[in-house]
């Protein structure tokens, strides 16, 4: 039952789920054409996310297989490849974490090291890592790692054993990125049912839940640093029931970590994670009204009618989904309403309702009329220039549930279920607001589009373009690499997609190395407005060859596209290359699913196409000798803040 409840947020499971499936996989086997493979992709993603059996599970673990071997797989799917590497057997894990990435839009590649083999592949140079590259490595290891058997009460020989295993953890995590090439995922560590024999432990010097405690308290901080990914098993664990997460009898005949049912729980969550690695979580939540952020029908029971605040469970249950709202929306979610309603009817409640905690003014698109539901998530998605596969639609109505899944097979929609007690529950059980470890450009995402919405009502009334991108008051800062903005910087390089010239990812070691690299430029980019700080919203880093300047890599965050942003920043880098003594900047197009947006960038910057490649790749050149290069020659709407050499 517990198992059950931790996936209730998942669709039920229909009746022709296997025919569906086998159409598929079948489809897939036989060599489809694009279009063909495309669509079959949104299907299986609807079915991935209902709620499976063991039997429905093996299944998709076929299709997932068939789908990785496709030479172009479905083009909303984002292939992932990772390593695990555990001091337990994790042999059984691997198939639950493909068939839970499924769901999120991910083809996941796990390859399994041997058992118990952490230190060796970290340290030993002898051993290599099974053939890359890999998107991330998943670091699991239980309290035998850690423990070591002390005397009670001795607060000194605990520090010194903590001490030791931490130093030893971080060891580990910094050889294992550089050795693999990727950012390390790690697991904290769950405690055991047996591990805590008194209340009391917890103040105990040299028990083991304090060493646990300990450990996990120093991989936050290494989370917060941005040495690691953090992936809260222990948390997990304590949603289950460490009496069910745990297996003593598996334990001890093949060394599991978690028990086998525990298994596709666990993978569901680092699937969550995994999706906001690469940039598939939501960033907007998209709210219906009536039975969902209150009880009742404005429109027929009045403002004072609706059931909402404190002195009933329900009316309690409908404030802490707000209250939920808020929480999010302090992460930088972006909020929104999607109601069948007139306008005027509902936003009274959130301007005069005295029990309402949500304002108007928190909403960044509010949309109340009687179209449908699935119309007006476009609608909703265009208005914030998002893909559709960034909503998460929160609606206690089924047949609103089912419009939208089956319209809009990429928005996220949790199954709620019939209590308004159990939805805050259960929107958090779906992941689908999972996060890394957040910055202050992250915090403020909300309000960089409200200020977006804001400025597309500014370019409404402005006589031309141009006068609407003066009266934005832009300011661009560009400033080279440094600890204060290497998380974002990762984040950016991680999750970029659309606006992303070479898709080369980076952990955050390489991006330190990049950034102390005498021969690469590394800069960071933030905007300013007349409405927002927007944040950093681009990485450019150029490596300096012979007498040439190369473009590695050029991202910029969507959200400021058609401002001129990108130009200005090609201006600064061509007077930097130029003044620098090189006689031309170079730069490459890898082409990829999503990145169709910048395959003319280079011709529109002026650059010459030298070469292309049958797979799509191409080559171009600036010449700097043949070019007047001046530092002011940027649009005038920019205003430029240099903190360059």
């Amino acid at each position: 039952m517990v198992f059950q409840t931790c996936m209730s947020w998942r669709e039920p499971l229909s009746s022709d789920w296997r025919v569906k499936a086998a159409e598929i996989l079948a489809l897939f086997r036989a060599g489809a054409n694009q279009s063909e493979i495309d669509a079959a992709g949104d299907r299986l993603r609807r079915l991935s996310a209902m709620r499976l059996e063991d039997g429905e599970r093996l299944i998709l673990r076929r299709i997932a297989k068939a789908t990785r071997s496709l030479n172009s797989p479905p083009s909303n799917f984002r292939a992932f490849r990772i390593l695990l590497v555990s001091n337990r057997s994790l042999g059984f894990f691997g198939g639950d974490l493909e068939v839970a990435g499924l769901a999120r839009g991910l083809l996941i590649d796990v390859v399994e090291t041997e058992f118990g083999a952490v230190s060796s592949l970290a340290f030993d140079p002898a051993i290599s890592p099974p053939d890359g590259p890999f998107d991330a490595v998943f670091l699991l290891q239980d309290e035998g790692a850690f423990h070591s058997r002390l005397e009670l009460l001795d607060a000194k020989a605990e520090q010194i054993a903590v001490d030791e295993f931490i130093a030893k953890l971080e060891h580990t995590i910094g050889a294992l990125s550089c050795k693999v090439g990727a950012p390390v995922i790690v697991a904290t560590i769950a405690s055991s049912a047996d591990t805590q024999i008194s209340s009391s432990d917890t103040a105990v010097a040299g028990s083991k839940r304090r060493i646990t405690d300990a450990v996990n308290s120093k991989i936050a901080e290494f989370a917060a640093a941005g040495a690691l990914i953090p992936f809260d098993l222990a948390n997990i664990s304590a949603r289950i029931g460490a009496m069910s997460f745990f297996d003593p009898v598996r334990f001890h005949q093949a060394k599991v970590p978690f028990s086998l049912h525990a298994s596709p729980v666990v993978a569901d969550g680092l699937a969550a994670l995994i999706a906001a690695l690469t940039g598939r979580s939501g960033r907007v939540l998209v709210l219906d009204l009536d039975n969902t952020l209150w009880g009742g029908v404005v429109a027929d029971d009045g403002l004072h009618g609706i059931r909402l605040g404190q002195g009933s469970a329900e009316g309690e249950a409908f404030l802490a989904i707000q209250e939920f709202a808020q929480d999010l929306r302090r992460r930088g979610i972006v909020l929104a309403v999607c109601s069948k309603n007139t306008e005027a009817i509902a936003r009274e409640v959130f301007d005069e309702h005295p029990d309402m905690l949500l304002r108007n003014e928190e909403i960044t698109v509010f949309v109340a009329n009687f179209d449908d539901k699935a119309s007006n998530l476009v609608r909703i998605a265009e208005t914030l220039d998002l893909g559709l596969s960034s909503l998460v639609f929160i609606d206690d109505n089924p047949a609103e549930r089912e419009r939208v899944r089956s319209s809009l097979p990429f928005v996220m929609v949790p199954e709620l279920g019939d209590d308004p007690a159990e939805f805050v529950r259960t929107i958090v059980a779906s992941g689908y607001f999972e996060h890394l470890p957040l910055n202050t450009d992250d915090v403020r995402r909300a309000s960089t589009y409200e200020a977006r919405t804001a400025a597309k009502s500014l370019l409404e009334t402005a006589k031309d373009y141009s006068e609407y991108l003066h009266s934005l008051e832009m300011v661009l800062t560009i400033a080279p690499f440094d600890m204060v903005g290497r998380a974002r910087i990762s984040q950016l390089v991680q999750k970029s997609n659309q606006f992303n010239l070479t898709t080369k990812r980076y952990t955050i070691a390489e991006l330190e190395a990049i950034e102390k690299d005498p021969s690469r430029l590394s800069w960071q980019i933030r905007l300013e407005d007349r409405f927002a700080d927007h944040g950093m919203i681009g990485v450019v880093i150029v490596e300096a060859i012979d007498d040439a300047w190369l473009i590695d890599t050029w991202i910029m965050s969507c959200r400021v596209l058609q401002r001129g942003v990108e130009n200005v920043v090609m201006d600064v880098l061509k007077y930097q290359a130029a003044t620098s003594g090189a006689s031309a900047l170079r730069g490459a197009f890898y082409p990829t699913s999503r990145n169709g947006l910048v395959k003319d960038f280079y011709d529109q910057m002026g650059f010459s196409l030298t070469n292309r490649e049958s797979s799509g790749a191409s080559f171009y050149e600036f010449d700097l000798h043949g070019s007047m290069i001046n530092r002011e020659d940027y649009p005038m709407a920019v205003d430029v803040k240099f903190n360059i050499s």
